[in-house]
């Protein structure tokens, strides 16, 4: 029995001890990648952060090689997730950049954040590859990636980004993270390639993985992300220009699964969602009717969402930026309203219209759009005024240009070239009152802030010395 141990014992660590040193080298090998993969991160890191440094004449170029250089110490934790945040944040900031050395630069940090955001699936797809269940960090890295380069010009390589961040997330991402890049896809076709073709690819596939996923998601999940798809849809049919607007469509669309869906959604009081709300659907089947012309069905579906909008207000705490919000959206609401009405010869209407507009946006400190709104509420009343001519109205309409001209002086300074309409509308409400002596100077003053800003050959300053010669023969004419 001894003898049987004294030859079996060697040969079983003759078997062994090759497989324990194999898995050593095998695990030293690897190591050795590892840490020759981190030490080419990290002299990429390190480039990166000197190409910052290199851009000192840029505001915040210094706070930008700071955040990579976080990024970089986290990389070199081992906690990855944390430095493909900071790269992310980074590019989400250089996004805007103006200058082209800022937009190269917020190319590279993408690319970086795409690599280090590839890392966090242990490498197991290369690029473009799709990844073993959901990668938000590659979906927001591609997707930041892509809005660099249509920047940039790369309108190809921007869509192809765009794919990638959809792949990143196709199989096991939330409906709203999958609809949120559809959304980045369309904006990108609708406003830079413009093609159809492409368009109908991109609601075509973002329609099917809403059906396949119909049954197993929660049921306000799918609806908030149909109502999303769908209004997206049928602004893209009612708006598409290369085939003069497909309204009836759209309407059809809007009316049929749109519209019950947004009702559906506002019955939910206790959850808040992010889809269309029922007053935007309101304003969208408006929008809808009036390109169709049928002015009397718009005028009933802005009333619906005028109504639905004063209700919420009133629910809203006085002081919060929801208030605020909800009303200038409300007076955006009265300006579609007064232009519907202007549109139905309804002037005196549209005017009391765009003056509400006006008062609301100034409630929330939009003085600018408030003075804009006011230009044409005066407009819209010397238009009825002309109408009537009674003495009353008109030296009310003269009243309304002259506060409107303050107005825009206290919005826009007293030599901007948004005076001008007013300074004219004066001019209009001196001649229809008779007081003719009164009506050249203020065209002369528009004249002047015309081509002091925007020179005799721009055509707003010509239109005015048009104008201006135009006024002079009626004047001439009167005196005869």
């Amino acid at each position: 029995m001894a003898s049987w141990w004294t030859w079996m014992v060697p040969l079983a660590l003759l078997m062994v001890v090759p497989l324990v040193v194999g898995a050593r080298l095998l695990r030293e090998q690897e190591d050795g990648r590892d840490r020759e993969a981190k030490r080419k991160r990290m002299d990429e890191m390190r480039a990166l952060e000197a190409k910052a440094r290199k851009l000192s004449a840029a505001e915040g170029a210094q706070q930008w090689a700071y955040v990579v250089r976080k990024a970089a110490e986290s990389d070199r934790s081992n906690r990855v997730r944390e430095s493909c945040a900071y790269l992310l944040r980074l590019a989400a900031v250089l996004e805007n950049v103006k200058h082209e050395e800022g937009v190269k630069f917020a190319e590279a940090v993408c690319w970086r954040a795409v690599k280090q955001a590839l890392m966090l699936d242990g490498n197991l797809f290369k690029e473009g590859e799709k990844p073993v269940g959901a990668n938000e960090e590659l979906k927001a890295a591609y997707v930041r990636l892509a809005n660099v380069e249509v920047r940039r010009g790369k309108h190809a390589e921007a869509e192809s980004h765009y794919w990638s961040a959809y792949r990143a997330v196709e199989d096991m991402g939330s409906l709203d993270s999958i609809g949120a890049t559809f959304m980045h896809m369309i904006r990108f076709h609708r406003k830079v390639t413009k093609n159809k073709e492409k368009l109908d690819k991109v609601f075509t596939i973002w329609e099917r993985k809403l059906e396949e996923r119909k049954e197993v998601e929660c049921t306000m999940t799918y609806l908030v992300e149909k109502s999303k798809m769908l209004n997206e849809k049928i602004t893209f049919m009612a708006f598409d220009k290369e085939e003069g607007g497909r309204f009836n469509e759209a309407l059809s669309l809007a009316e049929q699964e749109f519209l019950p869906i947004a009702k559906q959604l506002d019955t939910v009081t206790i959850v808040q969602h992010e889809g269309p709300e029922l007053e935007a659907a309101y304003d969208l089947m408006a929008n809808l009717y009036m390109q169709l012309k049928k002015f009397e069905d718009s005028e009933k579906w802005i009333k619906r969402s005028i109504e639905k909008r004063e209700e919420k207000i009133e629910e809203d705490e006085p002081g919060t930026d929801s208030e605020a919000e909800n009303r200038k959206y409300l007076a955006y609401c009265y300006r579609f309203y007064a232009n519907l009405l202007g549109t139905m010869e309804k002037f005196k209407e549209a005017a009391d219209m765009f003056e509400k507009a006006a008062i609301m946006m100034e409630e929330v400190g939009q003085d600018k759009e408030g003075a804009m709104m006011r230009i044409s509420a005066t407009s819209m009343f010397l238009r009825a005024a002309e109408k009537g001519k009674s003495s009353e109205v008109v030296a009310k309409g003269l009243e309304m240009a002259q506060d409107t001209l303050h107005h825009c002086e206290q919005a826009f300074g007293p030599v901007s070239t948004k005076l001008a309409e007013p300074l004219m509308l004066i001019s209009k409400a001196h001649w229809m009152s008779g007081n003719y002596s009164e009506c050249e100077k203020p065209v002369l003053r528009a004249l002047e802030i015309c081509r002091n800003v925007l020179g005799d050959a721009h055509s707003l300053t010509k239109t005015i010395l048009t104008q201006l010669m135009e006024l002079r023969r009626r004047l001439q004419n009167a005196k005869k």
